[in-house]
């Protein structure tokens, strides 16, 4: 049996095919409830069970921060965030509003000071440490995907570092065509 039929390179192709299967699902068109389910699934499996997903107007029009949003961040966090006014502050938000760049939460919570720091010791209560922002352009849309990581915490070194990274990058353009038919 040459190497090219082998089980074990087998396994091995079909391990590499099965994240990009999941997110080719991702960009079709599906009920809605389904559609979050299968996302909620293919984060979980790149290791991200807590996560925000948004997109929408540059401008957002509703009163509701929270409208539109698909989580499975702490209920206790967004109803505090709400309640506290957090958006108002939110250093995430504003630098994914701007920015096409990511960035890490551990960096951007270093260098904060006065309500920014604020706002990083109220996520830090609720559970959300550490984790990755990345900003989400679709035509006039913006958005933001964040993900918080169940270690403690992980630099930007070692977060460009980790395959579940590079595979949610991957992720993206994925992402965004299924967010299309979910508008």
């Amino acid at each position: 049996m040459d190497e090219h039929n082998s089980p074990v390179c087998s396994r091995n192709q079909a391990g590499r095919t099965a994240p990009l299967t999941a997110f080719m699902s991702l960009a079709k068109d599906a009920n809605r409830c389904d559609w979050e389910r299968l996302l909620n699934k293919v984060l979980r499996q790149l290791g991200f069970g807590s996560y925000p997903i948004s997109l929408g107007p540059a401008a957002p029009r509703d009163t509701d921060p929270l409208a539109g949003l698909i989580t499975t961040f702490p209920k206790r966090w967004l109803e505090h965030y709400r309640g506290d006014g957090l958006i108002e502050i939110d250093p995430i938000l504003r630098h994914c509003r701007r920015e096409l760049l990511p960035f890490f939460w551990d960096s951007e919570r270093r260098r904060a000071r006065g309500r920014s720091r604020h706002f990083w010791q109220q996520r830090e209560q609720h559970g959300l440490r550490s984790g990755l922002s990345i900003p989400l352009r679709y035509e006039l849309l913006r958005g933001t995907l964040s993900v918080a990581f169940d270690d403690t915490q992980i630099t930007e070194q070692e977060g460009f570092s980790n395959p579940a990274v590079y595979q949610l990058f991957m992720l993206i353009p994925y992402l965004l065509a299924g967010m299309r038919h979910q508008l």
